[in-house]
């Protein structure tokens, strides 16, 4: 066990090694579709593609995505790939060569013209497909357009020779993997020409297995080596020790060439060899499972390889950042340094490597020593869990290692002259009274640790932070949650100028001139409870905490766990070993890691978004890297907000304009940013402001509507109330006129009958005969009075009056009748522009009456010759005109009577004009309008 440790620590602290890689398996068993896989190609975006017996793969480092026969291919053997414009040409055995673009197949004409469906091996030259099988001598041109154009290029005799295209050229060598092939040399196919030359003679008679062509050269793999081709020259580059070994495959990398070799009982090997140090390197491989034969290789853009093989699915060899793995399952709690001499502590035992003494180690075996290490000038202090006061130290060496006085005989001694007892640890404190104060009033195990820098003591306990100065003698600072930490147990400072970095059981924080800021921050800093810090030589803070470790630099944290390959679960301490190399000590022992150079993190993942639907965004991320993804998003200016899945569905959201971004990163990378997409949820026509606002004023619309409307029914109202009131004046002018009628026409004509009735009867003894016919003629007249006057009138109610042409035909047929055989000639004439007209209530009695007495007058008057009576109806405006050549009369000397004077009022009663002009003749005018 000793000579184990001793070794191994020497045989890393003196050599500097080759980069670590991670071998990762894929099998069926973790979503491949087949464990038979034929080639691996990596696409433009960094996508990885798989051919495999049962379909294509599509891998983005945490899921496969199959396309088959379900998909549209013709066959599930994919067999190769290759890239042809902006998508992929897949060759299938039995399916022919098929297009594969936006992970969907297009349809393949050639496929349908040539009979060769069985396809192997597919290359794209000059924008041109072309595709060969195990089984013809030659290959076809996919991409012409006729059958004829196909022509089956004849480069040998022997069918199934390999065909690859590498570099600027194609060309042609034996079949490691086809033992009908039997093409020796190297053979260069010029397309134009259709001639095939060998491309030197040096390699005449060999059988090349492969070509790979790396920053400008072409390298051949020969049996047990790699030659170098330039410019027909040849020059070893690699050669195995067994020149039995034949090398099937050679991909070149940054830092180490990857070698997949065939040893003479047919099993193959993969191993690495690094160009700087001319070593090999063999990755293993058969402990993950792998023992058949490697069928393509492939380094991707990130350095890392890959390999597919027959059964045993597809390795990923990633490149890690670790250089060494020291003291494997070893459950490190502490370690240390001092000039020349290191220390390694564990639950059990302290593990001792003096460089000048390389052949000396020291194992305690005390069985209680499981806390911390700490240096306090000469002194190497162990600090335990119990709680015990009093406490001593011994001295091993020239380092005084503190424990318990009852466990001193317990210590295994090498060398008898290392054990010299120390006073108790009263002895490196100060002679002041406050700091026998402190020590007399707290537990060994309330220290957990002390570091003296300049003049100042740290003293870091569960109880806080105490700075003591030695100069002062005095405790001068005391830091505890009360004035900002994030807790009062204090694991761990680091200080740098006016920096104390100060690891606690809840968190990080910073003080920096007096001020405490707490570094905590959700999803950056995996784990709260702090074990230890480190600031390295770059001002890099490293923190070793219960899930692994972290790095602090540029406000970021960089997170390494288990997900991400550490081997420990939790951390207990780093420090930085020899020159330019950062051991980190966990409960799976420690890892060293190259510090040359300042931190770098992982390269952050590939991030794809896609926005074909408003509002909707799948997200698809690129990572062969170990650890979780944390993808977030920003809406506008809002908060990043994380994305649970890779669908991001915003439909939902509030109607707007929006800008979104996206970003994503490892735990161990920064954060990769997609760009900004604008999309719109535009708000429905019924809850625009425009809308609302057309409501609104649709509402004020309706309510001026509404208070019009009532306006107008209160004007209506009003009016209805106003002509009812008319209406009832109407009515008592009515009844004043039938009783002014009845009065005129029938009361004074029977009262004139009554008169001359009692007279006649009164006249009983002398009755003249000429006075009675007088009388008797008087009472006819009378009668004949009262008769027309009630056919008058019973005219006028009679609704029929109110048509004009009745009123026409009526006062006509008076005035023929009155005129008739009084040698007047009486003449009627209308010129009327409508027809059917209705008057207004009680026109027609009014004017009946009115030109009743003006005709009248003219007939008792005038001594005239003729009488017009002319109606004219022009716009609505009635004028009816009474004229006559008689003698006229003088207004101003007539005796005015009740006959002009009433025809004036019933004019005034039906809002017309009457006019009366004599002078040659008299004219009787009335006008007035038949619609109010």
């Amino acid at each position: 066990m000793k000579k184990f440790v001793l070794y191994s620590l020497i045989f890393f602290f003196s050599n500097c090694l080759m980069a670590q890689y991670e071998v990762i398996s894929y099998l069926a068993k973790d979503g491949l579709p087949h464990d038979f896989c034929y080639k691996v190609f990596e696409d433009d975006k960094g996508y990885i593609w798989i051919a495999t017996d049962d379909g294509l793969v599509k891998f983005n480092g945490r899921s496969f995505k199959r396309l088959s026969i379900n998909e549209g291919l013709n066959s599930n053997y994919t067999i190769d790939i290759a890239k042809y414009n902006n998508s992929l040409a897949i060759g299938t055995w039995g399916g022919g060569i098929q297009l594969i673009e936006n992970d969907s197949v297009v349809n393949f004409t050639p496929n349908k013209i040539l009979n060769t469906t069985k396809i192997n091996s597919v290359f794209v030259y000059k924008n041109q497909i072309y595709g060969s099988n195990s089984f013809s001598k030659g290959f076809y041109n996919f991409s012409k357009k006729t059958a004829g154009d196909y022509k089956n290029i004849i480069y040998h005799k022997s069918a199934g020779c390999k065909i690859k295209r590498e570099g600027r050229g194609i060309f042609f060598m034996d079949n490691f993997y086809n033992p009908e092939a039997n093409l020796k040399g190297l053979w260069k196919y010029d397309i134009e020409k259709n001639t095939l030359k060998e491309v030197t003679s040096k390699l005449k008679n060999k059988s090349i297995s492969d070509v790979k062509y790396h920053n400008g050269k072409y390298y051949v793999n020969v049996q047990n080596k790699v030659l170098e081709l330039t410019n027909k020259n040849l020059k070893t580059h690699i050669e195995l020790e067994n020149d039995k070994a034949t090398i099937v495959f050679f991909e070149p990398g940054k830092d180490v060439n990857l070698i997949v070799f065939e040893e003479k009982k047919g099993k193959q090997r993969v191993v690495f060899f690094d160009r700087k140090t001319k070593k090999y390197k063999d990755l293993e491989l058969e402990k993950k499972g792998f023992n058949t034969k490697v069928s393509s290789v492939l380094k991707d853009s990130n350095d890392n390889f890959w390999l597919t093989t027959n059964g045993n699915g597809v390795f990923l060899i990633r490149k890690i950042k670790e250089i060494f793995h020291l003291l494997k399952n070893k459950n490190i709690i502490d370690l240390a340094q001092k000039v020349n001499v290191k220390y390694f502590l564990t639950p059990k035992e302290l593990i001792i490597q003096e460089t000048n003494k390389r052949s000396i180690s020291h194992l305690l075996n005390t069985g209680i020593i499981n806390n911390r290490l700490s240096l306090l000038k000469d002194t190497l202090i162990i600090y335990n869990v119990t709680r015990e006061y009093n406490s001593n130290f011994f001295k091993l060496g020239n380092n005084y290692i503190s424990t318990r006085s009852d466990f001193k005989e317990k210590i295994k001694v090498v060398d008898k002259e290392l054990a010299r007892l120390k006073i108790n640890f009263k002895s490196i404190k100060a002679a002041s009274t406050k700091l026998d104060l402190f020590f007399k009033n707290s537990y060994t195990n309330d220290i957990n640790k002390i570091i003296e820098k300049e003049n100042i003591i740290w003293f870091l306990t569960n109880n806080g932070l105490y700075v003591y100065s030695k100069v002062d003698r005095e405790f001068i600072f005391y830091y505890n949650k009360k004035n900002g930490l994030l807790s009062d147990k204090i694991t761990d400072i680091q200080i740098y100028e006016d920096k104390i970095w100060v690891g606690t059981a809840n968190g990080l924080s910073l003080i920096e001139n007096g001020e405490i800021v707490n570094i905590n921050s959700i999803n950056k800093l995996p784990q709260t409870s702090i074990n230890n810090l480190y600031l390295d030589k770059h001002n890099v803070l490293w923190i070793a905490h219960q899930k692994g470790y972290s790095v602090y630099t540029n406000n970021m944290f960089y997170n390494f766990s288990n997900k991400t390959g550490l081997t420990s679960s939790f951390v207990n301490k780093i420090n930085e070993f020899e020159k330019d190399k950062i051991c980190i000590a966990g409960n799976k022992g420690i890892i060293v890691l190259n510090n040359k150079l300042p931190f770098i993190p992982n390269k952050p993942p590939k991030l794809f978004v896609n926005n074909k639907k408003k509002g909707i965004f799948n997200l698809d991320i690129i990572t062969y890297d170990k650890g979780n993804v944390i993808t977030e998003y920003k809406l506008n200016s809002l908060l990043w907000q994380p994305v649970k899945t890779n669908k991001l569905d915003l439909t939902g959201i509030d109607y707007g304009t929006y800008k979104i971004e996206f970003r994503s990163r490892l735990q161990s990378s920064d954060w990769v940013y997609s760009k900004i997409f604008e999309f719109s949820k535009p708000t429905p026509w019924y809850k625009t402001i425009y809308f609302y606002l057309s409501i609104g004023l649709l509402i004020l619309l309706l309510m001026l509507w509404q208070v019009i409307n009532i306006q107008k029914q209160n004007n209506l109202l009003r009016k209805t109330i106003f002509e009812k009131s008319e209406i009832q004046k109407e009515f008592q002018n009515v009844r004043e006129n039938i009783a002014r009628d009845f009065h005129d026409e029938l009361g004074n004509k029977l009262a004139g009958i009554i008169v001359m009735s009692d007279l006649i009867l009164k006249d009983k003894t002398n009755i003249d005969k000429s006075n009675l016919s007088n009388k008797i003629k008087l009472i006819n007249n009378s009668a004949s009075s009262l008769y027309f006057g009630i056919k008058d009138f019973i005219w006028g109610i009679n609704s029929k009056s109110d048509r004009l042409d009745e009123l026409i035909f009526y006062i006509s047929d008076f005035g023929e009748e009155l005129f008739f055989d009084t040698g007047i000639k009486f003449r009627l004439n209308k010129k009327l522009d409508q027809k059917n007209i209705l008057l207004p209530n009680y026109w027609s009695r009014h004017i009946l009456l009115i030109f009743k007495e003006a005709m009248t007058n003219t007939l008792k008057y005038s001594k005239a010759e003729e009488v017009s009576l002319d109606f004219v109806l022009n716009n609505e405006e009635l004028t009816i005109k009474l004229s006559d050549d008689g003698i006229g009369f003088n207004q101003r000397t007539i005796v005015r009577g009740n006959g002009i004077n009433n025809m004036r009022f019933r004019a005034e009663k039906i809002h017309c004009n009457l006019d009366i002009f004599s002078n040659r003749g008299t004219i009787v005018v009335l006008k007035g309008k038949t619609k109010k």
